[in-house]
């Protein structure tokens, strides 16, 4: 996130699991566009790689790519790597400093939840998927 932003400037991360090309990303990048025309600073955290990306940023959007996204083969090595998501992104997150942090998706929503834990930051989670087609599996 921008350090040079005046310190009254409202911080919001968005936080998602890629920019593919659902709906979720670009509804995303529409408030995060709205929010920075506003005069918000705006990043984006994906927890896949840029090189996964349909949608490109409008400018003004800062983008950190965690590069967190990856299968797991069994339980254990799983919930592992669930954890290590959590705690790589609860640092991150204290590092940009958000007044606001939003999270699209629900296992991301999950996670930004846990990472979230006793943290200063105002936390929204947005999903508006079909219950039948998404599963908590993975988490």
């Amino acid at each position: 996130m921008n350090d040079s932003a005046p310190s009254n400037t409202q911080r919001v991360v968005i936080v998602l699991p890629g920019l593919g090309n659902g709906g979720a990303e670009r509804s995303a990048i529409q408030l995060a566009a709205c929010w920075a025309d506003a005069g918000r600073c705006v990043t984006i955290a994906t927890l896949t790689s840029p090189e996964t990306d349909f949608y490109a940023l409008p400018s003004g959007i800062d983008r950190l790519a965690l590069n967190l996204a990856s299968s797991s083969p069994n339980v254990i090595s799983g919930l592992f790597r669930s954890i290590n998501r959590i705690l790589h992104l609860r640092k991150e997150l204290h590092a940009l400093k958000p007044d606001v942090v939003v999270a699209f998706t629900v296992r991301t929503n999950v996670l930004v939840i846990l990472a979230s834990v006793l943290c200063s930051w105002r936390l929204i989670v947005a999903d508006r998927s079909h219950p039948g087609l998404e599963s908590l599996k993975g988490v």
